[in-house]
């Protein structure tokens, strides 16, 4: 049987392996708005581009839950709870992130081809990821019912040394990502395109770079601190501080992406109201889902 540990280790790596996937995505999703080819697509395929950036978002958000949970709510150990809450938010991450690849496929088969194309790879491309993630996995299960059932575990305190590995585990689920965001925003601004857009966007844009850097440099910090000042000991102080530095470093990376939300949706719309009203959502997902909904659920298992 799995130990409880290598299950929650194999659930941090598999969103981890999503996230990766899923924030490259999104930052190939905020460059199209700055390409020549972008004015050039339909309308549906400018909504498309929409689509891919607000579904891989949404699937984002959903994968880095779990490394919030386990810092606020389980405090870096180990629980069944917390296994059951990450299988959760990657089973639910899956169907957002088929609809973005159909729909960043549903733009690929317009330029290539036309609408014929662009319709068969924007609904043939999610219908694959879905039978394949899900229906060959249930067809395997459904045949595996026959094992004996497992024995519950409980909850446990984690070692020390465990949980350093579990917060470094956290840490670059979030980190790759942000890095490629970073390199895709900075990028960005020599574009001709760039120059085009209104004052205001051009100011989000600096700001949402600005909010992933100072992501990607809190990210970093773990590394420098543990090799400066514990040498590379694993001890109960060094999963404090890098528990508190991948929290702060999720509250700057989620006004980074929402700034990249505004310019897609502005973009595609032509409607500031929509683009401030996109950004404002995904800023109120992230930080309500990330530190008000394990806020509450770490007070009340507090209080009981």
């Amino acid at each position: 049987m799995t130990s409880l540990r290598d299950k929650i280790q194999n659930a941090l790596d598999e969103c981890r392996m999503l996230i990766l996937g899923g924030q490259v995505l999104i930052s190939v999703s905020a460059e199209s708005v700055y390409e020549p080819g972008f004015p050039e697509l339909s309308a549906a395929g400018r909504w498309a581009c929409a689509l891919a950036m607000a579904a891989l978002v949404f699937a984002v958000g959903l994968l880095m839950w779990p490394a919030a949970y386990h810092r606020i709510v389980s405090e870096g150990d180990d629980s069944p709870a917390l296994h059951r809450f990450a299988t959760r938010m990657l089973c639910l991450a899956l169907p957002p992130i088929a609809i973005g690849l159909g729909a960043s496929m549903f733009v690929v088969g317009e330029r290539a081809s036309g609408m014929a194309l662009a319709l068969a790879l924007g609904a043939g491309v999610p219908a694959c990821a879905m039978s394949t993630w899900y229906g060959v996995p249930m067809l395997w299960n459904a045949r595996a019912r026959q094992r004996n059932d497992e024995p519950t575990e409980k909850n446990m305190r984690t070692p020390v040394g465990d949980k350093v590995r579990q917060v470094l585990t956290e840490a670059r689920m979030v980190l790759p990502g942000a890095q490629a965001l970073l390199g895709f925003g900075s990028i960005a601004v020599l574009m001709d395109a760039f120059k085009e857009l209104p004052p205001t966007l051009k100011v989000v844009h600096t700001a949402g770079v600005c909010f992933i850097a100072v992501a990607v440099i809190l990210l970093m910090t773990p590394a420098a601190y543990h090799r400066l000042v514990e040498d590379g000991e694993q001890t109960e102080r060094f999963h404090r501080v890098a528990s508190r530095l991948l929290l702060l470093a999720m509250a700057a990376l989620a006004p980074g992406l929402s700034a990249a939300v505004w310019i897609v949706m502005e973009r595609v719309s032509g409607s500031r109201a929509v683009g401030v009203t996109a950004a404002m959502c995904a800023l109120a997902m992230f930080y309500g889902c990330w530190f008000g909904w394990t806020g509450v659920v770490r007070r009340h298992r507090a209080g009981s």
